[in-house]
């Protein structure tokens, strides 16, 4: 066992307070959404709806977060080489666009018959279902690379800051869209 001196274990502290913020900001998302939609439709029908339409999206950060898994330990032994880095980063997003965005259109041209597995009563949510497909490639086929890459070389800093940004923007454009697009302006 290694007993860890105070300054690392400061170190450690901060960064793992750092992730957890960070990570705990990117799990409010959804719920957020959830909770924002039922406190401004009030109908319990367009949130069973809203959570349906989401399902399959929210999915696709299965992929990228096996990607994310994969690789981090590898830009966390390279993370003092800035050159390999840049070079694997790119690589790393190139592949997880293309997992994501292939997987995204999936979703996007099945979502009749992946919804049939709910019952043809949530055919309507086709078109929020899409939307959603479209926004869950953005994050999880390029923010999720992005975010998995900065943490394991140590830059959990930027996550955080980029968390809270995201955060403080999604409530803002909730407060707007929601009241007049209902769960379309998610």
């Amino acid at each position: 066992a290694v007993i860890l001196d105070p300054a690392e274990k400061k170190q450690a502290f901060s960064y793992s307070l750092q992730m957890m913020v960070t990570n705990g900001l990117w799990a409010l998302f959804m719920l957020t959404n959830t909770f924002m939609l039922g406190q401004f439709s009030g109908d319990s029908v367009v949130l069973a709806d809203f959570k349906i339409a989401n399902t399959f999206p929210a999915n696709l950060a299965l992929f990228s977060s096996g990607i994310g898994i994969f690789v981090g330990p590898y830009f966390t032994k390279k993370e003092e080489d800035p050159n390999w880095v840049r070079k694997s980063y790119l690589k790393t997003l190139r592949i997880t666009t293309v997992i994501q965005l292939g997987a995204a259109i999936i979703i996007f041209i099945f979502a009749k018959p992946l919804l049939w597995i709910f019952g043809e009563q949530y055919y309507n949510v086709i078109p929020v279902m899409r939307w959603l497909t479209i926004g869950s490639f953005i994050n999880t086929g390029l923010r999720f690379p992005t975010a998995n890459i900065l943490s394991s070389i140590g830059r959990a800093k930027f996550n955080m800051i980029i968390s809270a940004i995201g955060f403080v923007l999604l409530v803002f454009l909730n407060l707007l869209l929601i009241p007049r697009f209902g769960s379309t302006g998610l």
